[in-house]
């Protein structure tokens, strides 16, 4: 019987860590890693050029871009061509953002992420499709520098 007791709590542990992925929270997009990079910014845009023609994609931003990769990301999409619809907030009673489109056009967030003391990652949401890029982290005197390690990838559906 005891045996069966810490099967249940184990598959139960599983399930409530498998689960605690899912979901769309506010607050999980953002500049995490404090990376103000001129460089991050022109990459990323680099790579949503590539992706998502300027002059013919209309992006709704789902979060704050006021932080230091976000205000030069959202001047530098505007000066590339894209039209780029303000983050108003959520709706009254909406719990999650939106993820795939608004009707001003398509949802996009950022998250830049430190993966460990010398490695950062940047990932642009972009409607229903995910742009992502490691980055290593070298100090040369007090300011960082920042060095693509492989190529952008791109994952598709939600």
């Amino acid at each position: 019987m005891r045996k069966y007791l810490y099967i249940i709590v184990f598959m139960a542990l599983l399930a409530v860590a498998v689960l605690s992925g899912c979901g769309n929270r506010p607050g999980n997009y953002g500049n995490f890693a404090e990376a103000d990079s001129v460089e991050l910014v022109q990459d990323a845009l680099a790579a949503m050029q590539v992706n998502y023609p300027p002059a013919k994609t209309r992006i709704a931003l789902v979060q704050d871009t006021t932080d230091a990769f976000g205000s030069p990301l959202v001047e530098s999409m505007r000066q590339a061509g894209y039209a780029v619809a303000e983050y108003t907030g959520p709706a009254k009673g909406d719990k999650y953002l939106p993820v795939v489109e608004k009707p001003d056009g398509l949802a996009f967030a950022y998250v830049l992420d430190r993966i460990g003391p010398d490695e950062l990652r940047v990932s642009l949401h972009i409607g229903t499709e995910t742009l992502s890029r490691m980055y290593r982290v070298q100090m040369s005197g007090d300011a960082p520098q920042y060095f693509p390690q492989g190529f952008w990838t791109r994952k598709q559906g939600g």
